[in-house]
C-alpha cells in the first residue's frame, strides 16, 4: 500500500511571464513525475524540472497537476520527501511535502496541484 500526500497550493504569477518548475526527490528515493498542464501530460523522471507558459501569456487562473511517484529504496530510512520549487512568478517559492511508507520498498505518491492567481 502506498503513502499519499495531496495537496493545493496557490503560487503568485507575474503578467505574461513564463513559471520554471524544479522537482527534488529527496532522502536518497527515486522516483518521477507526471505532469498535467493544459490538457498535456508531461514526464519527468528523477529530480527534475519544466518550464510553463512563454512570454506574452498570461497564466492566472491556471492550473498544474503534479503527481510524483517515489519510491523507498533507502535501507536506512522509510521517509520520502519531495521539494517542488517554483519561480518566475512574484517569487521564489519552495513546496516541500513529506511522509514515511510504512515499510521497506514501498511507495509514496504526492498529488499537488498548483493555482497560478
Amino acid at each position: 500500500m502506498a503513502a499519499v500526500v495531496s495537496d493545493t497550493a496557490l503560487y503568485a504569477v507575474q503578467q505574461n511571464s513564463p513559471v520554471q518548475l524544479a522537482i527534488e526527490i529527496g532522502d536518497e528515493q527515486v522516483g518521477g513525475t507526471s505532469i498535467l498542464w493544459q490538457g498535456q501530460i508531461r514526464e519527468i523522471p528523477g529530480n527534475g524540472g519544466d518550464r510553463f507558459g512563454s512570454k506574452g501569456e498570461d497564466l492566472r487562473h491556471q492550473i498544474l497537476h503534479c503527481v510524483t511517484t517515489v519510491r523507498d529504496i533507502n535501507k536506512q530510512t522509510n521517509r520520502t520527501s519531495v521539494t517542488y520549487t517554483l519561480s518566475g512568478g512574484q517569487a521564489t517559492q519552495r513546496f516541500p511535502y513529506t511522509v514515511e511508507v510504512p515499510k521497506e520498498g514501498e511507495y509514496a505518491q504526492y498529488t499537488i496541484d498548483f493555482i497560478f492567481i
